[in-house]
């Protein structure tokens, strides 16, 4: 799990992420970025659409999380970013979800090092 100090809280964020950040997107999620100061922040949001089962919901959150810690190193600082999963990502195993985010990140322009997978 990333520290609590890496996590995006409170709705206003969110919104002001959603509102005038950047997007990229890939079949199965979506990433919205801006510029922040300090230390990069992420998010992860997961619908009701992509598994009614919140046992499969908490999962693929935990595993979001734990790639992104193991790569915080190869992603840029200064960045607030949020990972907007879609239905059927919850089906992906760890090793896909792994090249889908990393894939992201490249695409976006935050990969700060080339990710090897």
């Amino acid at each position: 799990m990333l520290p609590k100090s890496r996590k995006i809280s409170g709705r206003k964020n969110f919104e002001v992420i959603y509102r005038s950040g950047q997007r990229t997107f890939s079949h199965f999620i979506h990433l919205f970025f801006v510029p922040s100061k300090g230390p990069g922040r992420f998010a992860c949001v997961i619908s009701l659409k992509v598994s009614k089962r919140a046992i499969l919901r908490n999962k693929l959150r935990r595993r979001a999380y734990s790639i992104i810690r193991e790569n915080l190193f190869n992603i840029k600082d200064g960045y607030a970013v949020i990972l907007v999963f879609k239905s059927g990502a919850a089906e992906l195993s760890r090793a896909q979800l792994l090249k889908n985010i990393l894939d992201l990140f490249k695409m976006s322009g935050l990969a700060s090092a080339p990710i090897v997978q």
